[in-house]
């Protein structure tokens, strides 16, 4: 293309709006300890409801786990070709690393596979509006495109890396000990104790915390707190969040050295919605009669 110049203005379009793709609304990671008497244990709680959305319709048939080898999940919100494709990248990663993970260099494992899917955006992003490669265009743009347009490409392409319509929450046994890590707005971080995910989460996140959640918590108790801050989303109407839900037990393994899953059962999720009856905060019944002495 030596020569070639771009003096067009193409009606532009992200990559990202698309309407018949699936948005999915809450996900729940929280640690706790299993409270044995010799050596408490490391665990982790996850919960996610089956809720597959889009403008015209929705149905609860979604399941948002996606195994990533012996020690790592991953739990998915946003839209699901493009969390499936994400995944892609640490599913071809995490496998291939064995101990080599610490605590230390974690954060800067899980963004290589972030880092590779966004040179991906900007390769497609640049394909599709230039037809030539972005490659090309970090050694030529300038040369083959215009200013104006060299420039609001440039700015494009950023846009699009950080408008990621995915948010995740990956689950990794390091260090003898689980850790949860979530990825919004295109960034990654580790968090304290737990994470959530998804149009819930502005529920959610706040009753972890009213409920004092923490990583030392036993797990009975983390079950529960799970679970009612889901319910809590739910009956609270948060836009998207389903009435059907999948809750997981994550436990690791010293002798196969993976990480073993135990999803719940009916039975636990009906005892679940009894402990909730009872624990759970209620609707007010008759009126409420204030003190006439309250106001001045």
């Amino acid at each position: 293309m030596t020569g070639a110049r771009y003096t067009g203005k193409p009606e532009r379009k992200s990559l990202w709006p698309i309407p018949w793709e699936n948005d999915m609304t809450l996900c729940i990671a929280a640690l706790c300890q299993d409270g044995g008497e010799r050596e408490s244990k490391g665990r982790a709680v996850a919960l996610f409801d089956l809720r597959f959305q889009t403008e015209a319709a929705g149905s609860d048939v979604g399941f948002k786990f996606h195994g990533l080898g012996k020690k790592w999940c991953a739990f998915l919100a946003g839209k699901v070709p493009v969390a499936r494709e994400l995944l892609g990248f640490y599913e071809a990663l995490l496998p291939t690393r064995g101990d080599d993970i610490t605590p230390l260099s974690a954060l800067d494992v899980l963004r290589k596979p972030l880092d590779e899917f966004r040179r991906t955006i900007a390769e497609r992003f640049v394909r599709e509006h230039h037809a030539f490669g972005y490659q090309d265009f970090l050694d030529h743009g300038k040369e083959w495109l215009p200013d104006d347009v060299h420039q609001r490409t440039t700015l494009e392409i950023e846009q699009e890396q950080q408008a990621i319509p995915v948010e995740l929450i990956i689950i990794g046994h390091i260090g003898k000990k689980f850790r949860v890590y979530k990825m919004q707005y295109g960034k990654i971080a580790e968090c304290e104790g737990f994470a959530t995910i998804g149009t819930g989460s502005a529920v959610a996140d706040p009753w972890l915390h009213y409920r004092g959640q923490r990583a030392t918590a036993l797990t009975d108790r983390t079950i529960y707190t799970v679970f009612e801050a889901y319910n809590q989303a739910h009956i609270s109407r948060a836009l998207g969040v389903g009435p059907h839900f999948c809750i997981c037990l994550l436990d690791y393994s010293e002798k196969t050295g993976t990480l073993e899953i135990q999803f719940g059962l009916e039975e636990g999720r009906s005892h679940l919605h009894k402990l909730y009856e009872r624990f759970g905060p209620r609707k007010i019944e008759g009126d409420i009669l204030l003190p006439g002495t309250m106001w001045k």
